[in-house]
This record gives structure tokens, C-alpha cells and sequence, in this order.
């Protein structure tokens, strides 16, 4: 499926129940409706959804935050059935454009250590394990890979 049959778009009110059903689909500890609201009114942050050009369905999400210097990529993800399909990529890479405009210096992002295609995905697009953090995800005390992008 190529990345053409998608578009991103910033994410508001209407998208948080499709959100919110991609987010329990995802994660084991996932965000809730209040929390994913809350995330759509940071004024430093990047909420975005990639939608299927053809339905307007959202096909997945990433949040994000920008700091002083850096991107802070909070969550990213995408509906089972429509990953490998280049979605996940065109999320991410679009959150480091609006990056590279704020003119800021890196990215970074934990992701589970046992998450090995997140890896793969993140280090296709530039990312590098700068480090672990041990015991990160408490749900099942399974340690982090911080990742680093510089921009």
C-alpha cells in the first residue's frame, strides 16, 4: 500500500474517539479520552492523524511535544490493519519537519526495548538507541530504549 493513499492532518475533538480505539488497540496501559483531550490543547504540542485519502478514516496518530531544543515524540501509532503501509514513517517524518521549522536540534523517543519493529521503523527514519531506562513501562517493569535523532 503506498504512503499516498494517506494524509495528515492535525488532530482535533472529532478525531479522539477513533484515537482512543487505535490507542486501546495498541498499548497496554493506553491513554484515555480525557487524557488524549488534554494532549489536543498543549500549546507546545504536535497532534496529528493520518488519514486514508479515499474515507477520512483515521488510520493512526502520533503526539508529540517540542521543548526549548528538542522534539519529544510522546506516542505514535497505527491501526493494525493499515501498518506497513508507510503510515507510521510519513507520521514521524512529519513531526521532524515541524521540528526542523521551530529550528530545534534533535528528536528523541522511548519506545519498549522488546518493541523491535518500532526500532526498525525509527532507525530506518535516522533514529539511534542513545540509551536504556531501566524499568520504564511499570505495567510489566520492561525497560525503554531512549532514541535520537539529531536534526
Amino acid at each position: 500500500m503506498p504512503t499516498s493513499r494517506f494524509r495528515i492532518t492535525d488532530a482535533d475533538h472529532f478525531d479522539i474517539q477513533a484515537i482512543n480505539r487505535i490507542e486501546a488497540a495498541c498499548f497496554r496501559n493506553p491513554w484515555s479520552k480525557e487524557a488524549i483531550a488534554s494532549e489536543l490543547t498543549v500549546d507546545s504540542g504536535i497532534a496529528r492523524v493520518l488519514r486514508c485519502r479515499s474515507t477520512g478514516r483515521v488510520a493512526g496518530y502520533l503526539f508529540a511535544r517540542i521543548t526549548v531544543e528538542e522534539l519529544h515524540i510522546l506516542k505514535l501509532a497505527v491501526a493494525r490493519q493499515f501498518r506497513r503501509s508507510g503510515g507510521g514513517t510519513m507520521l514521524v517524518t512529519d513531526a521532524i519537519r515541524s521540528a526542523r521549522q521551530h529550528g530545534l536540534a534533535r528528536a528523541f523517543l522511548e519506545v519498549r526495548a522488546s518493541n523491535l519493529t518500532a526500532i526498525k521503523l525509527y532507525e530506518k527514519i535516522g533514529f539511534y538507541i542513545a540509551g536504556i531506562r531501566p524499568g520504564y513501562y511499570t505495567d510489566k517493569n520492561v525497560d525503554a530504549s531512549m532514541m535520537v535523532k539529531s536534526l
